[in-house]
């Protein structure tokens, strides 16, 4: 793996830590020892050692079950001058031309193996992931995984393709707004209704969604990802 990979995985564990992991512990309405962190050394602090290869992040339990969560967090960037929000982006290839979790995932869905029941985005509150350290996150939003690699394979969900020159790997990405149309999230949140989750002199706002009764891991079993 690339050294661009390690220092993508290194941040996404700390965004984790920091951020992404309390929102879900609070949206799902349970402890935070509740979420657990999927890593396939468990070089991160508290996490299960496991393999990754299925897509499975986080393991949250919960009173109706077990759900299993694919993460993904990009920063802001810059388009023409202006901050924009990213596009959600599944990688298709590694730098090595092996099949990533684009290609897993698609074929998990279509031999109708348990794929995660929900990839959670958070979007970074800056254009530089350092500062997105200190900054949090501008939005968290809930995809429906089957929804979105159902609309996938149907071609239904307007997507480009890119390869990284530097790296070689090979990415889809995925407009937000496409996500809306086609009915992927579930749920999403934004700015304040956010930020007060991590802000201790605010209380948290009413806005703030609790678990979707669409999202059911019950049938999700880690096994069949190793």
């Amino acid at each position: 793996m690339t050294r661009g990979f390690h220092q993508r995985k290194h941040w996404a564990m700390q965004m984790h830590e920091r951020y992404t992991s309390d929102a879900m512990a609070t949206y799902y309405d349970v402890p935070a020892d509740s979420v657990t962190p999927i890593d396939a050394d468990a070089d991160q602090a508290g996490a299960l050692a496991a393999d990754r290869d299925g897509g499975v992040d986080t393991i949250v339990s919960t009173d109706s079950g077990t759900v299993f969560v694919a993460e993904r967090v990009r920063p802001q960037r810059f388009y023409k001058g202006q901050l924009i929000n990213p596009d959600f982006s599944l990688r298709v290839e590694t730098s090595t031309g092996s099949d990533a979790e684009y290609r897993r995932l698609l074929e998990g869905w279509r031999l109708n193996r348990d794929i995660p029941s929900v990839y959670v985005f958070g979007i970074g509150a800056a254009p530089d992931k350092d500062d997105c350290l200190s900054a949090g996150l501008q939005a968290m939003l809930w995809i429906d995984t089957a929804t979105m690699l159902e609309r996938i394979d149907g071609d239904d969900l307007p997507s480009a393709r890119h390869k990284n020159r530097k790296t070689g790997e090979l990415t889809e990405y995925i407009d937000i707004a496409d996500l809306r149309r086609t009915g992927c999230i579930i749920d999403e949140v934004w700015n304040d209704t956010l930020k007060s989750l991590f802000d201790d002199s605010v209380t948290l706002d009413p806005d703030f969604p609790r678990s979707n009764p669409r999202l059911n891991g019950n049938r999700c079993r880690l096994g069949d990802f190793a």
